[in-house]
């Protein structure tokens, strides 16, 4: 019973790998530049110097493993912010 819960843990875990792979593979493909795209929806228009530093700052002039492994990282932990307990600021109340 136990191997059979650990056998198929793990195979979740490589099919949740394998998505993201694809996932973020599919996003890397797409047909434009993100970092024009980024620049013309703001409104300024892009050079090759613009170009290149926001791809600097964004990350895109890495290797694509590195890319992968800085998206998946963000990606997990976003997931994990979002079953943290929310904490409140308010400062609490004296009865």
């Amino acid at each position: 019973m136990t191997a059979t819960v650990l056998r198929r843990a793990a195979e979740l875990l490589l099919v949740l790998l394998g998505l993201s792979v694809l996932v973020f593979l599919l996003t890397s493909l797409a047909p434009s530049d993100p970092a024009e795209e980024i620049l013309r929806r703001g409104g300024i228009q892009p050079t090759a110097r613009s170009v290149a530093a926001l791809r600097a700052e964004l990350g895109l002039d890495r290797p694509l493993f590195t890319q992968y492994l800085r998206w998946l990282l963000a990606v997990l932990a976003s997931v994990r912010a979002a079953f943290r307990p929310e904490r409140s600021t308010a400062a609490p109340s004296r009865s």
